[in-house]
C-alpha cells in the first residue's frame, strides 16, 4: 500500500498503520480541555485553595481557561499522565501546598469515573480521519492505537464513529509499564502481532510519536500539526510532517 501527500508518494510497502489517540484520531481540544477544568476544581475543592488559584492550575496542565484551548507543548494530551503529575505536584509545592503524586493521582482517577457517564459528548473526530481509516481498512491493512490515555477512553472514541471494527488492537497506559517515548509499547505490539517494522506507518501529532517510532526501529512516520505541538517543529523532525490529513491518500 501506498501512502500520498499532495497525489505525491511519500510511503510504500506500508500494510500496517499505528495511530496515537489524542490530536491524532480526536480533537484533544474538546476532550482533555473539559478533563483538565474537572481535574482542577477536583485539587482546589480537595485542598481548600483560593479560586484565584484555578487559572494557574489550568496553565500547568495545559489548559488556557481564556481561550478554553490547550497550549502549545500542552503537558496534558501530550505528555504521559505521570509527567502531568510531577508537574502538577511542583506547581503546588510552589503554592506551599503540600500534596503528593500519588494523592493526586487518586484525584485523577475520581474525575476519570465522574466523566466516563458524559465523556462521549466530548469526543470530535478531527477532519478526514473517519474516511482515511476506512480507506486502510478497505485495504486490508492492520490498523492500531497505542496511547499514553487509558485503553477505554480510546475503544470509546472509535466506538462512538462505529470504526472499533477497523482496529485489530487497542493499547492504552495499563498495558504497558513504560512510557510510550521509549518504543518498548510499540516494541511489545510487534511482537504480539507479528509486524514487520518495516512495513508499518506510524501516525502522530507530537515528538512521543516520533520518539516511538525510532526506540521501536520504525522508520516509517507520519506527524500532524493537529496537536499542540507547532508544524515547524515537527518538520524539524521529519520531512513527512503536514498541517493535517486532508492531503494524505491511500495508493
Amino acid at each position: 500500500m501506498k501512502i500520498l501527500a499532495n497525489n505525491e508518494v511519500i510511503f510504500d510497502n506500508i500494510d500496517t498503520i499505528i495511530w496515537d489517540k489524542d490530536a491524532t484520531i480526536i480533537d484533544a481540544n474538546y476532550f482533555w480541555a473539559e478533563i483538565t477544568k474537572r481535574r482542577a476544581d477536583k485539587v482546589i475543592a480537595h485542598y481548600a485553595l483560593n479560586d484565584k488559584f484555578y487559572s494557574e492550575i489550568c496553565i500547568n496542565m495545559g489548559l488556557d481557561t481564556l481561550t478554553g484551548k490547550l497550549i502549545a507543548l500542552s503537558p496534558v494530551a501530550v505528555l504521559s499522565r505521570e509527567e502531568v503529575l510531577l508537574s502538577l505536584h511542583n506547581k503546588l509545592l510552589s503554592l506551599g501546598v503540600n500534596s503528593s503524586e500519588a494523592e493526586n493521582d487518586k484525584l485523577f482517577s475520581q474525575v476519570h469515573s465522574e466523566f466516563q457517564d458524559v465523556a462521549c459528548d466530548y469526543i470530535h473526530l478531527l477532519p478526514s480521519v473517519s474516511d482515511l481509516i476506512l480507506e486502510f481498512q478497505n485495504k486490508n491493512a492492520k490498523q492500531f492505537i497505542i496511547t499514553s490515555d487509558i485503553k477505554e477512553n480510546a475503544i470509546l472514541s472509535v466506538q462512538k464513529f462505529d470504526l472499533e471494527h477497523c482496529f485489530a488492537g487497542v493499547y492504552g497506559k495499563h498495558q504497558f509499564n513504560e512510557p510510550k517515548k521509549t518504543g518498548i509499547p510499540l516494541r511489545k505490539v510487534i511482537e504480539e502481532n507479528n509486524l514487520n517494522p518495516k512495513t508499518i506507518l506510524c501516525i502522530g501529532d507530537a515528538e512521543m510519536d516520533y520518539l516511538m517510532a525510532k526506540n521501536a526501529g520504525v522508520d516509517n512516520v507520519l506527524l500532524l500539526g493537529t496537536g499542540h505541538t507547532p508544524l515547524s517543529y515537527l518538520q524539524n523532525l521529519v520531512k513527512t510532517a503536514y498541517s493535517d490529513l486532508g492531503c494524505i491518500s491511500v495508493g
